[in-house]
């Protein structure tokens, strides 16, 4: 799943693994600055030491019955992975992206998220970073005092930007064009959403799919609102 910053990569990462079809997808690819691969605290409280113990320990936990595997990657994240990737590899530098992850993941099929609304995808993001809260399943934090900045987020909304159209070019090479999937639609038919990601993937199944529990919630509120409406006016003001 390709995705940006609070572009509901939780949610169908969540949804797909409610379903039970399709392992346990969730960030597993994070950057080694973020707490992933075998320098991580999951490696660590499993004994893994190298980064090829590391993506079997990844596969093992997150394999389906059905030899499913999935697993968010955010653009960010990108290079890191690539260059871990690279590694276990041989270090081929001449290696294209598509190749590379071809040759880890050989049945690879791509999911992109976005969302359609990049400015309320920003104050999203930055409430995330002063709360530091970044889905609804982490404990709330009382006394939280956000800081509404258009500075920040205009630059966020410029970071979105340019992490789609990184992966639009990458997606211009592929072998399989990717399934896109749209916040805005997968909070409003969240288990259909999962079906038909489990039908572009070839995955089996027979209705009705029994969905465990849904534990995620919407975590923008009326001061999202007040905050997207300012900074739309500010927009206006300076352009």
């Amino acid at each position: 799943m390709c995705a940006t910053q609070r572009s509901s990569s939780s949610l169908l990462c969540k949804a797909l693994g409610n379903t039970g079809l399709v392992g346990e997808p969730a960030e597993y690819l994070l950057s080694a600055e973020a707490g992933g691969w075998e320098t991580g605290e999951w490696a660590t409280r499993h004994g893994v030491t190298t980064r090829a113990e590391y993506l079997q320990l990844v596969f093992r936990a997150d394999t389906g019955s059905n030899g499913s595997f999935g697993s968010k990657l955010l653009w960010e994240h990108v290079p890191d992975t690539l260059e871990k990737l690279g590694s276990l590899m041989g270090g081929d530098t001449d290696t294209s992206p598509e190749t590379l992850l071809r040759t880890v993941f050989p049945r690879l099929r791509y999911v992109w998220l976005t969302r359609r609304d990049r400015v309320r995808q920003a104050v999203s993001w930055l409430r995330a970073a002063q709360s530091e809260r970044y889905n609804s399943e982490m404990p709330a934090t009382s006394g939280i005092e956000y800081a509404y900045s258009f500075q920040q987020l205009d630059a966020i909304v410029r970071v979105i930007e340019q992490a789609e159209h990184g992966w639009a070019r990458h997606f211009e090479g592929v072998a399989t064009p990717p399934f896109r999937v749209c916040y805005e639609d997968l909070v409003e038919a969240y288990e259909q959403t999962a079906l038909d990601v489990l039908t572009f993937l070839g995955v089996p199944f027979t209705r009705p799919v029994a969905f465990g529990p849904r534990r995620m919630e919407r975590q923008a509120d009326a001061d999202s609102e007040t905050w997207v409406a300012r900074y739309h006016a500010e927009r206006r003001g300076r352009s």
